[in-house]
């Protein structure tokens, strides 16, 4: 009897430790494997690199973490699908993040150019994000430039002019 109750607290005691290595999440690998890279631990690294992706794929920077240490360790890497992979879940935000400086810029430094090249790298970033366009066309309006507005308006292809068409019905 005593053995019994024995072995079910040692089959107690092992699934807590078993949960409680389940409950880490992709950002704790992530960190380990950082930790990994500073002691120049790389093919752990690689390991809590991988552990991380395979918790979330999304996660952007575990992908390039792996991808930096890729000729530093005895295991394969997927160097260039790591970096393309982070490229794509990292376009998007950074793509609005130009947008976001190009408003600031039109809105609070009276810096036109600047905030024209921030649209256009946000456009050439992420082309389906419609609000790169309107702010574009807003800011060359805005300037009275209206050959350059016209040349851009007639740049654009006919989905686009639709769908900045359809966002001004919004609004």
């Amino acid at each position: 009897m005593k053995l019994k109750i024995i072995i079910s607290q040692l089959f107690f005691a092992l699934a807590v430790i078993i949960a409680s290595g389940c409950s880490r999440s992709s950002d704790d690998f992530l960190q380990a494997g950082r930790t990994d890279v500073i002691n120049h631990k790389y093919d752990q690294a690689v390991s809590n690199f991988n552990h991380a992706i395979e918790l979330d794929s999304t996660n952007a920077q575990a992908h390039l973490e792996r991808a930096l240490i890729a000729n530093k360790t005895s295991n394969p890497v997927p160097l260039e699908a790591d970096l393309s992979k982070y490229i794509e879940l990292t376009a998007k935000s950074l793509a609005i993040a130009y947008i976001g400086r190009a408003l600031d810029r039109m809105l609070h430094r009276a810096d036109p150019n600047a905030s024209l090249a921030d649209l256009n790298n946000a456009i050439t970033i992420d082309p389906s994000n419609i609000q790169g366009y309107h702010f574009k066309r807003e800011l060359l309006s805005q300037k009275g430039d209206t050959v350059q507005l016209k040349k851009y308006l007639n740049s654009l292809d006919d989905s686009t002019r639709l769908r900045l068409f359809q966002k001004d019905k919004l609004f």
